[in-house]
């Protein structure tokens, strides 16, 4: 028997493209088009220039895993309810009706092509605010997948106007450690985990 620890790297992230589609309980239902990768790879001024018109709905974000530091650009929009279930019962999935024009014309620029693209398993997820006694502003967000895969992401935003990113990540390193709590040496994004897990299960299911 030949076994191989090959790493799956889903196709759109391996371009640093996430596309996520959300139901949220008690909420209005969401989906994202997300450009993840490291420093320098986007260019704020011009993501700026490009979704100025869209207000709160377009997002830079920095992110550090361990060492390494990440940028990711977002850009939401609204699902109207019931939309992402009728979507799911189709086959082939039909992705159009859950993206904004805007979400649409980004995608288009990226040369993406929407059509073909699959729906992988759903994640299920809890997210608090203030994670109890490590602070009101450590977030704690728990993920689930079918499969059994669950993991817990601690995390901590800060605006990097009002604050030195490298003295947070420093202080929130520190509130870790003051619990007994132990920062993996390896260190992934959740989506980066998240979604290979369900890489692997599409592909054990076409066997």
């Amino acid at each position: 028997m030949i076994t191989s620890s090959v790493r799956v790297v889903p196709p759109l992230l391996a371009r640093g493209i996430i596309l996520r589609i959300r139901k949220i309980k008690g909420g209005r239902d969401d989906s994202t088009l997300k450009l993840r990768g490291p420093e320098g790879s986007l260019n704020p001024k011009l993501w700026d220039e490009r979704t100025r018109q869209f207000g709160d709905d377009a997002k830079l974000e920095g992110d550090w895993a361990a060492d390494r530091r990440l940028v990711s650009a977002s850009l939401d929009g609204k699902v109207e309810r019931g939309r992402i279930d009728e979507v799911i019962a189709d086959r082939p999935h039909r992705l159009r009706p859950l993206l904004s024009k805007a979400q649409e014309a980004l995608a288009a620029d990226l040369l993406l092509g929407l059509d073909g693209l699959e729906l992988l398993d759903p994640v299920h997820a809890w997210k608090r605010t203030g994670a109890g006694r490590l602070g009101a502003e450590v977030n704690a967000e728990l993920w689930e997948l079918d499969d059994g895969l669950r993991f817990l992401e601690l995390s901590m935003r800060v605006n990097v106007n009002e604050s030195n990113p490298v003295d947070a990540k420093q202080r929130f390193e520190d509130s870790i450690q003051d619990y007994d709590l132990t920062i993996g040496a390896k260190q992934d994004t959740k989506t980066s985990t998240g979604l290979e897990g369900l890489v692997k299960a599409a592909a054990a299911r076409r066997r």
